[in-house]
């Protein structure tokens, strides 16, 4: 038995492995607010790439340790990147970008549980052609850069999940 197996919530007894620890956002919010019929017509998307009018974006994973486990919570964002840093993207969208430098960002989904992340900043980390870019929010106030910095309790899996649900 590892230690997530282990771990339980405080509030409802509940083991880690009970909970979702990964939700993910099909579009970025302000192309997901569009009504359905005339989304398809303003912007074009895949599930990992998305351009609304001058304005382009990424999806990636920022990953928030869950304390005394080996477990992260994972958000699948969108994040909004400069047209220059989307084509260099979409260039190497099939290789290996370990080695690329990170990308800024800013975030384009705002979880439930958390505040407005309009001005919340990130670097875009590439990896292996099969894994989405990694997420890293910059250091600030805003609680999920605290948060995805420090990690979350298993209390906080919880509370995220009721927020979600």
């Amino acid at each position: 038995m590892n230690l997530v197996d282990r771990m339980r919530c405080r509030c409802c007894g509940k083991e880690l492995g009970e909970f979702t620890t990964d939700i993910g956002y099909q579009l970025p919010d302000v192309v997901w607010s569009i009504p359905e019929p005339r989304r398809p017509t303003l912007a074009r998307y895949t599930s990992d790439l998305c351009q609304y009018g001058e304005r382009f974006f990424l999806r990636g994973l920022a990953l928030v340790p869950i304390i005394g486990t080996d477990e992260h919570f994972g958000w699948g964002l969108w994040v909004e990147v400069s047209r220059t840093d989307f084509d260099k993207y979409v260039a190497g969208y099939d290789r290996d970008g370990t080695g690329e430098p990170p990308i800024p960002a800013k975030l384009a989904n705002t979880p439930p549980g958390y505040q407005d992340t309009a001005s919340v900043s990130a670097q875009v980390f590439f990896g292996p052609a099969s894994d989405r870019p990694r997420i890293v929010l910059e250091p600030g106030p805003h609680q999920l850069a605290r948060e995805q910095a420090a990690g979350i309790t298993i209390e906080r899996v919880h509370e995220l999940n009721d927020a979600v649900s």
